[in-house]
């Protein structure tokens, strides 16, 4: 059994995890809304999630470099800044 700081950290890596989740699933509702046209209802707007999704993905960031290489870390921050600025688009699209 480890320490106290160990299953705090595990716990903390656990609450990221879920929270990674939790905003993927969000970020479905505003595909099928955007690009499917299904009658759903997003708990954000697109600039909102894409600020979230940013915030996130600096937290993952940091989790990401206490135990593995900086170098493959470039690829999921590619892929999160594509994402966040097709939400933005989609966002700038509603109010012209």
């Amino acid at each position: 059994m480890g320490s106290y700081a160990d299953r705090q950290e595990e716990m903390l890596e656990y609450y990221l995890a879920a929270r990674g989740v939790s905003l993927m699933q969000r970020l479905t509702l505003v595909i099928k809304e955007r690009e499917y046209g299904q009658d759903v209802h997003p708990l954000d707007t697109p600039y909102e999630l894409a600020a979230k999704l940013e915030y996130w993905l600096m937290d993952y960031c940091n989790s990401w470099r206490t135990g593995s290489r900086e170098s493959e870390l470039y690829r999921i921050k590619e892929f999160f800044g594509q994402i966040c600025a097709i939400l933005r688009k989609y966002d700038a699209k509603l109010h012209n």
